[in-house]
């Protein structure tokens, strides 16, 4: 899949709001230099997570690995 913010909205952010740990949101931003995805939790807290280059199968394992 080419589109990495498409996947991160339709498949992996709401898998990660049933996951039961208290996540909120995760979205895919994309800067010049890096690709990330913001995984917001409740009370305000997110990590970031870089997947630049990442495969669908990549970004999914390098975020559940982060969480």
């Amino acid at each position: 899949m080419e589109n990495k913010a498409l996947f991160v909205s339709q498949y992996l952010k709401p898998l990660l709001l049933v996951l039961g740990e208290d996540i909120v949101d995760a979205e895919y931003k994309k800067t010049a230099d890096e690709e990330i995805v913001i995984v917001s939790y409740e009370g305000g807290g997110s990590i970031e997570v870089n997947v630049h280059m990442d495969s669908p199968a990549a970004l999914c394992r390098d975020v559940l690995k982060s969480i």
